[in-house]
């Protein structure tokens, strides 16, 4: 009653007396916990409710009001697991089974929000929202196939909803398959002009080369939605494209202060003029953009495996295993007994030519490259668990494996190619290229001990300068550097094993440099495919015209363009917002012979 009449706290007093003698009364522990969160004392809310739970750890309404407010006070963790606790007793709790999706979707636990997703559909399947999320989880797990089909799904039990259809032509343009997408934008756009069906337009025509359309249709997107930054992006990117930094530089700016969107539509178009700014040599307007996008694009709440400080600290004691001893027992081959030969790979830190040179191997007959799909990662995860050991472990335990634990897992590894690569790696020989392999050598060698190994360097002072300038999408299951200094943390810790790796685990590899492959093109391709057993060709001087068929969702602006050298030292230009990080790259930057 005093609550009802404006007098929470007074009404709080009364509570806690009560309370401080019956802190198991479950109901007095409601309220009170509910003014406590009215009045934005989340700590007092979580102590009230957990007397009351630890004398009523069944009671399913006090477990989930609990995890709420753990969850509200950012103790994700706590929150899941009390969550967890409750669907085992009740799996079909509505309210806890959509927040338990939630949070294990925002702390990158995507296999536990997938489940929890799938049984929301199946409990309501009339409901969009479960099919939406189910979707947006799957595709956040690169399974595209599986995405697309539970978009499909849910069309069918949802037929009305537009978020299901957009969802749907993402997940076909992010797979490349651009003209698909472009039939469900424009099916949308048949009952009503959507500024998310006309962004999602624009975009597709712009990779597929349709010009003036692209610019078109994202000033009628701006019409339609004037505070929808996204218009503004588009229309600054098809600029930006076309040799108009500066009109993209007004559009952005326009976009901006028009648009009062937060988080990552924001930090995309920070990034966007970022690079707009660069291109009119505004480097210090254009950083300022850059430290602004990163603040928008970090993730609120990040799971432990994938906090940069955690993967640090994985590389720095990965450094411990295996001995040079141990690899050299492993021997130089595995068995055969599959028929089927080790793939290549190609690794090197992120932004360091990587993509480009697996867009050349890929303009090879006969072969077909990964675009950064996640076989390596996965065989990782299910053979730890197979042995027992955790992912962390693993390397550890390598020295166990048994020929048929090697067996296994080099058969286990093909079906991921054929899963993620379709029937094609079946027959052609495969080119793994994912620079977050980088720390997976000694499970490749151990694995695949006959594999070669490309391996991409770039001036360090340039790859993390690139690493942060770059626009990326965050999603819950990948790491965000938020700053320049956490970008070169990482590189330290990254290219630091790779060095002691490099020189205790007997891999066949090939270093090359970015920037020779860039300025002295057919002589360098010419050592690596002498490297990989091809023999010359010309094909592979002529990517880009193949590009565009294979269309890669990785880097999809800059792989359609002929070899260009602006990117080489481009840290000078910035030298004096990033240079106190440079003394830590001082020791890569020698060992990989960089002046």
């Amino acid at each position: 009653m005093l609550a009802n009449q404006g007098l929470a706290g007074e009404a709080l007093r009364l509570l806690s007396r009560h309370l401080a003698e019956n802190a198991s009364d479950a109901d007095a522990a409601r309220v009170a916990s509910d003014l406590h969160l009215k009045m934005g004392n989340q700590q007092a809310a979580i102590e009230t409710l957990s007397l009351a739970h630890e004398a009523a750890p069944d009671d399913d309404d006090l477990t989930f009001r609990l995890a709420r407010a753990l969850a509200l006070a950012s103790r994700t963790q706590e929150a899941i697991d009390h969550l967890s606790a409750l669907l085992e007793r009740t799996p079909s709790a509505l309210m806890p089974l959509r927040l338990h999706a939630e949070l294990c979707f925002q702390t990158g636990q995507l296999q536990f929000a997938l489940e929890s997703f799938t049984r929301l559909c199946e409990l309501k399947p009339r409901s969009p929202e479960g099919h939406l999320n189910r979707v947006r989880c799957l595709h956040t797990l690169l399974m595209p196939e599986e995405a697309i089909q539970a978009a499909r799904d849910g069309l069918d039990r949802c037929p009305n909803s537009i978020d299901l259809r957009l969802a749907l032509a993402q997940v076909l343009f992010d797979q490349g398959n651009d003209e698909l997408a472009l039939e469900v934008y424009d099916e949308i756009l048949k009952g009503q002009e959507h500024a998310g069906a006309l962004i999602g337009k624009g975009r597709c025509l712009q990779r597929i080369a349709d010009a003036g359309c692209p610019e078109t249709v994202a000033r009628r997107a701006i019409e339609v939605a004037p505070n929808n930054i996204e218009s503004y992006r588009l229309l600054a990117s098809v600029q930006r494209a076309s040799g108009r930094p500066e009109l993209s530089v007004e559009t952005l700016r326009a976009g901006l202060a028009a648009s009062t969107d937060t988080g990552e539509s924001r930090g995309h178009a920070c990034i966007e003029l970022a690079q707009c700014l660069d291109k009119i040599d505004s480097f210090d307007d254009a950083y300022d953009m850059v430290e602004e996008a990163h603040r928008e694009l970090a993730p609120a709440h990040i799971a432990e495996p994938y906090h940069w400080r955690a993967f640090v600290s994985q590389l720095l004691e990965w450094r411990e295993s295996p001995s040079a001893a141990q690899a050299a027992r492993w021997g130089t081959q595995a068995s055969k007994s599959n028929g089927r030969p080790a793939p290549a790979f190609l690794v090197g830190f992120p932004r360091s030519g990587t993509t480009l040179v697996e867009q050349m191997i890929g303009s090879l007959n006969g072969w077909t490259t990964s675009d950064e799909k996640p076989m390596l990662a996965q065989l990782e995860g299910t053979l730890a668990r197979k042995v027992g050991v955790s992912v962390r472990d693993l390397r550890a335990s390598l020295d166990r494996l048994t020929d048929s634990d090697i067996e296994w897992a080099r058969a286990w590894y093909y079906e991921l190619c054929e899963f993620h690569l379709g029937p094609v790696a079946a027959e052609a020989k495969i080119l793994d290229k994912q620079p977050y392999n980088t720390p997976l050598l000694a499970l490749i060698r151990r694995i695949f001990p006959e594999a070669r190994v490309l391996v991409a360097l770039r001036d360090p002072r340039d790859v993390c300068l690139s690493v942060i300038m770059q626009d990326v999408t965050p999603n819950r299951g990948m790491r965000h550097y938020p700053t320049i200094d956490a970008v070169a943390k990482v590189y330290d810790a990254m290219m630091g094993l790779y060095v002691i790796d490099r020189e205790r685990l007997g891999l066949a590899i090939h270093e090359f440099r970015y920037e020779d492959i860039v300025t002295h093109t057919e002589p360098h391709l010419r050592s690596i495919l002498e490297f990989l057993g091809e023999p010359w060709t010309e094909a592979v001087l002529e990517y880009t015209r193949r590009t565009a068929d294979r269309r890669s969702r990785i880097n999809t602006e800059s792989v359609k363009q002929d070899v260009y050298t602006s990117a080489i030292a481009r840290w000078k230009n910035y030298q004096h917002r990033v240079g106190h990080v440079f003394p830590m790259l001082d020791p890569f930057r020698l060992a990989f012979d960089y002046a």
